[in-house]
């Protein structure tokens, strides 16, 4: 080993000696030649070619059956016959449509006949409540005065109470809203009936819960001579009989 420029430089290395084999060549070889060849991915089998395709010409036609065919172009001439729009789509719509626009429309009309029904049953049903709760205490107050008297509950009954004895009544009070007939009506008939046989005036009093002019009018036309405004005062109904008893009429 010398020294140059200050470097160190080593001299060639000896080859190195020959390694012993730790397994003998002839070993080795067999190994190899017995070891499978699967270090690698393993290798496809060849496949053979996909089978071709058939075209629109090689394809199988469908088998007809020419005579059925022919019956169903028959029975189809002969309905269009019978009915040429069998086959008209604009006037299958428009019937279609019609029979729908009147469903539609009965099912409105039903609804409306149904609503006012319902709600005239209420309203009837709700006087009828009032009438009888007036003619209850009317009654008990005539039980307290000793007076007899008579009862109706509609029109045509009390017009035939009086029809029947007609001296028999010196004040008669009736309800404007009756059913059947109403207390204008049938104060009109009274009136009539008085004129025809010249029977004494009897005072007949209107109970009514309706204070405008227009309907006081129409009372006062057909004969009422007086009326009370609902709901009723038994101390008004009693000064009233009592007024009527003195005068005598």
């Amino acid at each position: 080993m010398s020294l140059k420029y200050g470097l160190t430089v080593k001299g060639p290395k000896a080859p190195p000696a020959p390694s012993r084999p730790t397994l003998d060549e002839e070993d080795d070889d067999d190994e190899e030649q017995a070891a499978p060849t699967s270090h690698g991915p393993p290798r496809k089998a060849p496949q053979g070619k996909p089978p071709p395709r058939l075209r629109e010409t090689d394809a199988p036609a469908p088998e007809t059956d020419l005579s059925s065919t022919s019956a169903s172009q028959a029975r189809l001439r002969t309905a269009q016959e019978v009915d040429p729009s069998i086959f008209d789509y604009d006037s299958f719509h428009a019937a279609k449509s019609t029979v729908t626009s009147a469903k539609k429309a009965a099912a409105r009309q039903e609804a409306l006949d149904r609503k006012p029904k319902y709600i005239n049953n209420l309203l009837e049903a709700a006087a009828r409540r009032k009438q009888d709760q007036l003619l209850f205490l009317l009654k008990a107050l005539m039980k307290k005065l000793h007076i007899p008297f008579d009862t109706a509950i509609n029109g045509p009954e009390a017009l035939a109470m009086y029809t029947s004895t007609p001296s028999r009544y010196f004040i008669i009070l009736t309800d404007i809203s009756m059913p059947i007939m109403d207390g204008n009506q049938a104060t009109a008939k009274i009136r009539e009936l008085e004129r025809k046989q010249k029977l004494v005036r009897t005072t007949i009093v209107a109970i009514t819960g309706v204070t405008s002019a227009a309907s006081r009018k129409i009372s006062f036309d057909s004969g009422v001579d007086t009326y009370l405004t609902k709901p009723v005062k038994m101390k008004e109904v009693r000064a009233l009989i009592a007024e009527v008893k003195e005068r005598g009429t």
